[in-house]
Order: C-alpha cells, then structure tokens, then sequence
C-alpha cells in the first residue's frame, strides 16, 4: 500500500519530513541516497547517475518543512531490486505497533506473515525479530537498564519515610531480587484482621519474573496490600526470603492466633 507524498505537503519539523519521505520511499520499494540533509532542509537522490529523480523538503520558516521538489524515477525498476528501504525499522514499526502491544507475545514469523500480507512486503526473520524488539522496548523500555536503577529507587523510597521498608539481593553485582513494605501499609497491618493472604504471579515483562505479594483485611473486608516483593522464580527458598521480611517488617504477625493463608504452589 503506497503512502502518498506530493509538492506542497507540510510537516512541523525536519524530522517528521524524514520519516514521510523515508516512509513514501518504502512503500514504493525504491531505492536512494541522501544528498544532503541537515536542521533546515533534505534533499533524496537515486542512487543511479543520470535517473531524474529528486526529493527536497525545505524549512519555510512560515509554513513549517514543505516538500518543494518532488520528480518520480526515470531509472529502470531493476534499479531497485536489492532496495532495504521496505526493511527499515521506522517503515515497519507502524505497521505492527498495534499487534505487539497488544500481544507481546507474538512471534517473527507471525511479523513476517503480518507484513506480507496486509503490505505485500517480505522481509527477512531477523528484521522481523528487531521490529518485535524495538517495540517492546518502547512499550516497557530496556529491562536490563532498569534493574541497575533499583539502588536509587531503593534510597529515594526510604529517604521518603524512614518506616519506609525496602530490600535488594544481588549476586555477583546482577539483581536478583527486591522487596518492598510501605511505611503506611506497616502501620495498617497492626489494625487488621489477624489474617493474612499470600500468593504469587507471574509478570508479563521480558524476564518472566514473579511477583509476591502478601494482603489482609481491614474491618469493612477491604482487601488491603501489605508488602510485594519481585522475584525469579516461585519456589521454596524465594517464598522464605519473602516471608523473612514480612515477619520482620510486620511483627505483629508473629502470633500464634495470626493465619496465613496460600495455595502453597511450589512454596
């Protein structure tokens, strides 16, 4: 599907000019070079000597970066036959945005399958799996980068309230785990029901880690979260790492009238 583009179209800055033009080249499956390209204008040309075409959009200042120069190719289509414009990230992210949002999940090949069906566009399995990433990188951002930011979190949520209760496990200076109470919810817990429910779910994120998560009951049956804890598997010694800090952070909880309760699946 052909995106059109003509003299006289517009657009607020120089880079959405770019990406027009990068997208109108693509969805026609032609090839070129950039002539010349800087903060006030950009100037496309075949990449064959002597073919007339030539894109150009200029910042009028007035109107915003017009597309004053436009001169379809005069070259032979074989020209473009190895064209990688169809390939590029920023020509295929839109088309498949949508889809990975909302299903993470979905695999290259059903990217490839995507594209070549609704835009008659073949691309190779490792683009595919680039267009997938890219997007999830936007939707959650880079996981790995932000694991190196819970130290900070960490200082700042304690600095916040001293009651604060926060965690870390590292190993060999990669996380592992963390673990938080609320100063709030620790002076609520002394008020609750002596009941306490424990359990754990996966998290749709990159790495599939758990989430742990312990709750009471308040006086009007108001299910009240106490203390949540991020881990890399539901197992016997990640659930007593939680519950060690649930203790000592909700002393209360150590009596004998207190009832926990769980499905004590693979805990």
């Amino acid at each position: 599907m052909a995106i059109p583009l003509q003299i006289g179209d517009t657009f607020p800055d120089i880079l959405a000019a770019k990406n027009a033009i990068h997208s109108f080249m693509a969805s026609n499956a032609e090839s070129f070079k950039t002539a010349h390209s800087d903060k006030t204008r950009v100037i496309l040309l075949c990449k064959l000597d002597g073919c007339l075409f030539r894109i150009r959009a200029f910042d009028t200042k007035k109107r915003g970066v017009t597309i004053t120069h436009l001169v379809p190719h005069s070259c032979s289509p074989a020209t473009h036959y190895t064209s990688s414009a169809a390939n590029a990230l920023s020509y295929l992210l839109p088309h498949h945005r949508a889809t990975v949002i909302d299903n993470p999940r979905i695999t290259p090949k059903q990217i490839q399958s995507n594209e070549r069906l609704q835009f008659s566009n073949k691309i190779p399995y490792q683009q595919a799996y680039r267009a997938k990433q890219a997007i999830r990188d936007e939707i959650w951002g880079n996981e790995s980068d932000c694991f190196a930011l819970f130290p900070d979190y960490i200082a700042r949520f304690q600095a916040a309230d001293p009651q604060n209760f926060a965690a870390i496990q590292v190993q060999n200076g990669i996380f592992e785990a963390a673990f938080f109470a609320p100063a709030g919810l620790r002076k609520a817990g002394k008020h609750l029901r002596p009941f306490t429910a424990i359990d754990g779910t996966h998290t749709k994120s990159q790495y599939r880690m758990m989430l742990l998560v312990a709750c009471g009951i308040d006086a009007n049956d108001h299910v009240v979260p106490l203390a949540w804890a991020l881990v890399p598997i539901e197992n016997h010694e990640w659930w007593t790492w939680f519950l060690n800090y649930l203790a000592y952070t909700f002393p209360s909880f150590r009596t004998l009238n207190h009832i926990f309760i769980s499905d004590r699946e693979k805990g």
